[in-house]
């Protein structure tokens, strides 16, 4: 299927209905903008009119399709229309506009269940693309893998090193708020920890942010891991320590909030050695999830990071870290500005996770007023996914 093709024929359809449709309800003396006058008077239910009120008042066709009624609706509507004197001619012109719609559909993409898909990826005014596909896969894939968990938290803190601060110091927070198995015999890794530089793996240089925990366990924030935790055990596999769940109940009994906290000291250069290059830093979505919490937390000093990007990439590749551009997915994620110096991090999302920045800071020594924000936030992000964020390097002066 040519998309474009498919789309100016789906747009000119569109188009051509929407105008048949107002020029027939102004020969009646129907104002589109009023679809409970209109539902009151035409004796239509008031849904049916609301919709064809959108159809007609929409500024472009990727606003009006969604509203679009099925085939049954509009003849009720034309109906009643026709009964109150509509003008034949104008009749024959939204039923011929109709058809020419239907048959694009049909052509292009067979019905309508499969048209609102496409349309959920086509772009448009709309930022969210992939809204409605996403929701419906969360809901598939908690019933096929048998887990789910409410947010998804990944906060990355960038610092200068005390030391040397032409080095960059690094902390993630990463959390699941409200894990739930919907299968008793669900089996995860929670989560798996890797670190590159330049393309090479990094070994021994993450230490727990608490001091209490052991260097080669989860590194817990155990004052905020919360519920029916389960027992969580540690493997090696493929190179990466991953941190499986345990047994444990179903539902709302079984339900768990963890965090876990890391630093990286001197984790790379603040300067690129390249013209074009990145620090790139990952959340990895490796559960079906209703919301990513994206935080980026960066020290005023490191000017070159204070415009982050964010892509999302598939997980079907085995290499999920190394997205390419023929694996990103058609998501957009605009930053949100939470404030600076210091930012301000309460969220209806998690309740707790004020308490959480609040602990880091504490254990960094590091100062908020110090620092300034970028939020990032997906509903729904697709599973399995990276949601890759990417800063340009400074360059030498």
């Amino acid at each position: 299927m040519d998309g474009n093709k498919f789309q100016l024929e789906l747009n000119s359809s569109v188009h051509a209905m929407r105008g048949a449709l107002t020029d027939l309800m102004v020969g009646v003396g129907a104002n589109p903008a009023k679809p409970q006058d209109v539902s009151r008077r035409f004796g239509i239910d008031k849904s049916l009119a609301w919709k064809i009120s959108r159809v007609v008042r929409a500024v472009d066709p990727g606003t009006a399709l969604p509203h679009v009624p099925g085939e049954a609706a509009m003849d009720i509507f034309l109906g009643a229309l026709e009964k109150a004197g509509a003008a034949k001619a104008a009749l024959d012109r939204a039923r011929e506009s109709l058809r020419s719609f239907q048959n694009v559909v049909e052509r292009h993409v067979g019905d309508r269940p499969t048209l609102e898909l496409v349309l959920d990826a086509l772009p448009s005014q709309k930022n969210d693309r992939l809204a409605m596909s996403r929701k419906l896969a969360f809901r598939g894939n908690s019933g096929i893998w048998g887990v789910q968990a409410r947010v998804r938290v990944n906060t990355v803190f960038l610092a200068p090193n005390p030391e040397n601060p032409d080095m960059i110091d690094s902390t993630l927070v990463g959390g699941w708020v409200d894990f739930r198995r919907l299968r008793h015999d669900a089996h995860w890794t929670l989560f798996r920890r890797r670190s590159f530089r330049g393309g090479q793996e990094l070994t021994g240089g993450e230490q727990p942010l608490d001091p209490r925990e052991p260097q080669q366990g989860p590194m817990f924030m155990r004052e905020f891991c919360t519920g029916a935790m389960p027992q969580i055990t540690a493997v090696e596999e493929a190179g990466a320590i991953t941190y499986a769940l345990g047994p444990g109940e179903v539902g709302n009994t079984g339900t768990f909030t963890c965090f876990f906290g890391s630093i990286y000291r001197q984790l790379g250069s603040r300067y690129a050695e390249q013209s074009d290059e990145t620090a790139d830093f990952h959340a990895m979505i490796s559960a079906p999830v209703e919301s990513l919490l994206f935080d980026f937390v960066v020290h005023h000093s490191l000017t070159f990071a204070m415009n982050p990007h964010v892509s999302v990439y598939s997980g079907i590749s085995p290499e999920i870290w190394a997205g390419t551009k023929r694996d990103e997915l058609p998501i957009l994620a605009p930053p949100v500005d939470i404030g600076s110096r210091p930012p301000t991090f309460s969220t209806p999302l998690v309740s707790e996770y004020s308490r959480v920045i609040d602990r880091v800071f504490e254990l960094t020594k590091w100062k908020p007023e110090d620092f300034i924000a970028k939020r990032f936030i997906i509903d729904h992000p697709p599973f399995p996914s990276a949601v890759n964020l990417r800063v340009a390097l400074e360059q030498r002066t």
